[in-house]
């Protein structure tokens, strides 16, 4: 560009009088949203890892370097230093050196592991005694954890022969001291020394195998800063570094886990981002509005140029230069304001740092680049200085809508998509639909501006000279309208699918917890831990709801079986399952609860209270054991191992009250290993374990049963008349040989009746009869209802009433028929608790007896939904982006009337001096945007929920980049949506008055 074309631009520049406003703003905001994007990235990837590492336990939220064997003192010191500095690339804080012993025993059957930890009084709280003074390796001080949980509480082993002295007894006060891969069973008392090096010295231990560690505090900051890979290589590297120093030694990091998240934030981020990349299109679109808005006055400048002796070269250099320096300076304004929004956002997240905000800016730049490369191509092509090409315009608009049309079509045809099944192209659909939509209102704008002039009446004159107006130029107003239409679209689909999450968290907590709180345990049943008695009283008004759950299987081809889960509950308590039609997609649990409802079975022989209970052999016993399974009336189970003394059964009997189910002959551990011994050693089969027991009276506490055997079942049982005994002649072919007192459960073989169940739609369409596998036997099931989803379960079930599921559970496998968790729902208590009732129950589930359960909550589980920083960064991008084009899209409101103003000055002059009043002629002016306003908002509000629809339906995955269970209900989010949009055009229209207000007045352009 030439000395004079330059001056040329410069001139034109300093004289524009804000002409060049609307293609400096659109572009400056479209440069913008990438960096926001950038920055909003960055603040939810650490919101993430913060969440990944709190959800851990508070040990493992550290790096772990281990060593197992022996180290001589020179290599423990050279181990420490190694061990220190690679440690300070992944930890914060001090690093805590420490030392374990494998498990041993006292002698008197007291198992204890000897530990030690350098700064001992740092790591721990004294309880009782004092803290160790000093370790020889004669006499080695030591304190004992206090122990709070297991059989051995409060056992201390006797280990002074082993140079050990116990001087007192402490608490952990450092999370990370024995931690992690150091962890101990709490059930097994640990004495701690103080200093990892005196310890080592120990005669009594000096052979004992041990490990080393050292353990620090995870560094948040370097995982953000760095990202998956980049602290993944470092973890890598820290490794190589640690085996090369010493074979052997191992590295541990909660690795999987803090991957894991931090992708799941980079997929969240890269999905929605396509939508706030749209939205930048769309603002690019906005920028060619302004463009074609400038146009006529660069047409006029360029003929000025013309008449002056410019040559067409040097016109369009001129031109050209123009449009650059636009570019370029909404680039850096862009910019700028980018760099100042991320650094509030950032800032209010407590990451403000030039690296993090340099970080935003550079993330953003191959978006932003490539925006303005685009807008500057565009601009060329819009201001180029000749005749106009409207017509081709229009087919431009036409071929580009119906691309999008069958675009749109051809991505939503391919089915849905979700974390198993992820579709890129689907993914984009978000922004696909908005420029179908933004397209389609702009080309059928110059129909509907004929059909609205066709239907205005004459007297409407202010109406029919604003459409007049537009219609003389249909494509500025069309892509005003398109903008608005994508504007509005995109906001009312940010409110409306944080609507739908917010929807979807409920559902999804009522999915994972039925009731208010999903009760389980660990190794030991629920019912062992309390009894349903302890969780009515919880609070006053509770519904208690036992639950069995049990894996099985279906055969649904030639070798190819499907796993299936069989769920038992109450019947009655289907209506107490929170939002049931929208969890289970069932209009009426009654019907279902009628259809599967089933006679409570008995309990198996009832026996008197007590605690001995006998039963008279009227025979030798033969080599082989005996357990009684005991049953309960609320569904527990229990294993008596009875003793054979003076011919006579004996075995003592849990507290309650109990019936007997069964009896199980199995042979002992040493018979049945010789057993398989000569199985294996021989081609033929070994003999068969077998013989007759003979059954007499039972008795509790000296107390009879009366006619004990009469009702019981199992192949070998004969029964005297009248039930006084009977003879048990077993074979072993199993594990065990039973006989019960039960009746033979529906569904179980020799059943000539089907369990009842209600089952998923693929189980359901298999058959009405079905043949299932459940413990390695068949279990015959009849299908009465079809349920498409059942909560807490994924994948096929089947559902019983757990009065038929239990009996039949204990019948396959004895012990198993009990429950395994509790569904507690609380009186009046509403989707977000927080009252008393809430604390109260939450206080009693941390002490006895429930301090050995784990209580899930409803609320909990919808409020970490809620909470999801993955999710919430998501929603963050689509508010800001649809934010910023709702901005832009009213200021081209604006805008347009300002240009109409000025294109249509000598026209308006004209009207005014044929007699029309300038109040008319300035309603006429505003009408323009009042007529584009009007017909966007309906447009964009239903691309809006067209795309919350489909979204839903389509993409099957949260803003956190999970699959609902159950899937997601597009909601309408109008509370936010509306004022949101509304207060905007209100705003947006108010301006335009004000512009139209003052119209007619202008001085005579200036070039």
């Amino acid at each position: 560009m030439g000395p004079v074309a330059g001056s040329l631009v410069l001139g034109r520049l300093a004289a524009a009088r804000g002409r060049q406003a609307a293609v400096l703003i659109a572009l400056a905001v479209a440069v913008l949203i990438p960096v926001l994007i950038g920055a909003s990235t960055q603040i939810t990837a650490d919101a993430a890892l913060g969440r990944a590492l709190q959800r851990l336990p508070v040990g493992e939220r550290s790096a772990i370097v281990s060593f197992n064997g022996f180290l001589t003192p020179d290599e423990l010191a050279a181990m420490d230093r190694l061990s220190r500095d690679r440690l300070a690339d992944l930890t914060q804080g001090p690093v805590r050196r420490q030392l374990v012993h494998r498990t041993l025993s006292d002698g008197s059957g007291v198992d204890f592991v000897l530990a030690a930890t350098d700064g001992l009084a740092g790591a721990v709280r004294l309880v009782s005694g004092r803290m160790p003074a000093g370790c020889t390796p004669q006499r080695c001080e030591v304190v004992e954890i206090e122990a709070t949980t297991g059989d051995l509480a409060g056992a201390q082993p006797r280990v002074a022969d082993l140079g050990l002295v116990v001087v007192g007894t402490v608490r952990r006060s450092d999370p990370l001291l024995l931690s992690g891969t150091f962890g101990i069973d709490g059930r097994t008392p640990v004495l701690l020394a103080d200093g990892v090096g005196p310890v080592t010295g120990v005669s009594a231990f000096s052979a004992i195998g041990h490990s080393y560690g050292w353990v620090g505090e995870l560094d948040r900051s370097v995982i953000s800063a760095r990202g998956v890979q980049g602290w993944i290589g470092v973890v890598d590297a820290a490794a190589d570094a640690l085996v090369r120093g010493r074979p052997g030694t191992i590295l541990t990091v909660p690795e999987s886990g803090v991957a894991a998240e931090l992708d799941r934030a980079d997929a969240s981020a890269s999905r929605f981002s396509l939508l706030a990349g749209g939205c930048g299109l769309l603002l690019l679109g906005a920028a060619m509005i302004g463009g074609a808005a400038l146009r006529p006055d660069v047409l006029r400048f360029a003929e000025a140029l013309r008449r002056r002796g410019l040559g067409p070269v040097r016109i369009r250099v001129v031109v050209l230069g123009e449009a650059l320096v636009l570019v370029v300076a909404a680039g850096l304004v862009g910019l700028g304001l980018g760099a100042g929004a991320a650094g509030v956002l950032l800032a209010d997240a407590g990451l403000l740092t030039r690296a993090a905000v340099g970080e935003a800016l550079v993330s953003a730049l191959p978006m932003v680049i490539g925006l303005l490369a685009a807008a500057f191509a565009l601009l060329a092509i819009v201001l180029r200085p000749g005749a106009a090409n409207e017509p081709a315009a229009w087919r431009a608009v036409t071929g580009s809508a119906a691309g999008a049309l069958a675009a749109l079509v051809l991505i939503a045809s391919r089915g849905s998509a979700d974390s198993s099944r992820p579709d890129s192209l689907l993914v984009a659909l978000p922004a696909l639909l908005l420029l179908s939509a933004a397209l389609l209102a702009a080309r059928t704008w110059p129909w509907l501006v004929r059909a609205v002039l066709r239907l205005l009446p004459r007297r409407a004159v202010a109406a029919r000279l604003a459409v007049t107006g537009i219609a003389g130029r249909p494509l500025i107003a069309a892509s005003c309208l398109a903008l608005l239409v994508a504007a509005i679209g995109a906001t009312g689909f940010a409110a409306s699918y944080r609507a739908t999450l917010d929807r979807g968290a409920l559902d999804q907590a009522a999915f994972a917890v039925p009731t208010d709180v999903r009760v389980t345990s660990g190794s030991r049943p629920v019912l062992a831990e309390a009894s349903l008695a302890d969780y009515a009283r919880l609070a006053p008004g509770s519904t208690v709801v036992p639950v069995l759950r049990q894996a099985g299987s279906l055969k649904v081809g030639a070798g190819r079986t499907d796993v299936i889960q069989f769920v038992g509950t109450d019947p009655a308590a289907l209506t107490g399952i929170r939002r049931w039609s929208a969890v289970v997609g069932d209009p009426d649990p009654r019907a279902v609860a009628g259809r599967i409802d089933v006679a409570k079975a008995s309990a198996g022989l009832g026996l008197p209270a007590g605690s001995v209970m006998k039963i008279a052999l009227r025979r030798e016993l033969p080599d082989v054991l005996v357990i009684a399974w005991l049953r309960a009336a609320d569904g527990r189970e229990s294993a008596v191992h009875l003793a054979s003394k003076d011919d006579v059964l004996v075995g003592e009997l849990p507290a309650g009250r109990w019936s007997l189910a069964s009896l199980a002959v199995s042979q002992d551990e040493g018979a049945g290993t010789r057993r398989q011994h000569r199985l294996g050693e021989s081609a033929s089969t070994a003999e068969i374990p077998s013989g007759v027991i003979g059954l007499g009276s039972v008795t509790v506490d000296g107390a009879a049963v009366d006619n004990p055997w009469g009702a019981w079942n199992g192949e070998g049982l004969t029964i005297a008349p009248g039930g006084a005994w009977a003879d048990f002649t077993y074979r072993i072919t199993a594990a065990s040989a039973f006989v019960w007192s039960t009746p033979i459960p529906a569904g179980a073989p020799g059943s000539s009746v089907p369990l009842r169940v209600a089952a998923d739609p693929v189980t359901a369409a298999q058959s009405s009869t079905l043949t299932l596998t459940l413990a390695g036997q068949s279990v015959t099931a009849q299908v009465v209802a079809t349920l498409p989803r059942f909560p807490t379960v994924s994948g096929r079930f089947v559902l019983a009433d757990a009065d038929g599921l239990g009996p039949l559970f204990s019948r396959l496998t004895p012990g198993a028929g009990q429950p395994g968790e509790i569904w507690l729902g609380l009186p009046d208590l509403p989707d977000l608790p927080d009252s008393g009732t809430t604390d109260e129950v939450r206080t009693a589930f941390a002490a006895a007896p429930f301090d050995g359960v784990t209580a899930q909550w409803s609320a909990g589980v919808a409020r970490d939904l809620r909470t999801d920083p993955v999710a919430q960064g998501a929603q963050r991008v689509l508010f800001l982006a649809a934010l910023a084009t709702l901005a832009v899209a009213l200021a081209a409101v604006v805008l347009l009337v300002v240009g109409e103003r000025t294109e249509d000055a000598a026209e308006f002059l004209t009207w005014e001096a044929g007699g029309l009043r300038p109040g008319l002629l300035r309603r006429a002016l505003w009408g323009r945007a009042v007529l584009i306003v009007v017909v966007a908002v309906p447009a964009g509000v239903v691309a809006g929920l067209a795309l919350t629809v489909l979204t839903a339906r389509l993409v099957r995955l949260t803003a956190g980049a999970g699959v609902p269970q159950p899937p997601l209900v597009p909601v309408v989010g109008a509370g936010t949506a509306i004022p949101l949009v509304l207060g905007a055009f209100v705003v947006a229209l108010a301006v335009a008055a004000g512009v139209a207000l003052t119209s007619f007045r202008e001085e005579e352009p200036r070039w």
